[in-house]
């Protein structure tokens, strides 16, 4: 998929690479957090405003859908909640 205003295929694929690696930064945050309530009030609020979604759709490389999927069972199934 093209990026909005976007033309260049090769740019575009280097954007949403970036959208998707600083977004996956936000969950290596979360797991420093020091309570597991917070950190699951974080993966719920990632969860709503549609983050998850964005991620999966622009998230290219194998790597990346690993790690968005194994943060979205962190949602679904809380160890250590």
């Amino acid at each position: 998929t093209m990026i909005h205003g976007v033309t260049d295929p090769e740019l575009a694929a280097l954007l949403r690479w970036q959208l998707v690696d600083d977004g996956l930064s936000m969950f290596h945050k979360i797991t420093r957090m020091a309570s597991s309530q917070a950190r699951r009030s974080c993966h719920r609020e990632i969860w709503r405003r549609g983050a998850y979604g964005v991620l999966w759709r622009n998230a290219g490389l194998i790597h990346h859908k690993r790690r968005i999927i194994k943060n979205f069972l962190k949602l679904m199934i809380p160890i250590g909640a």
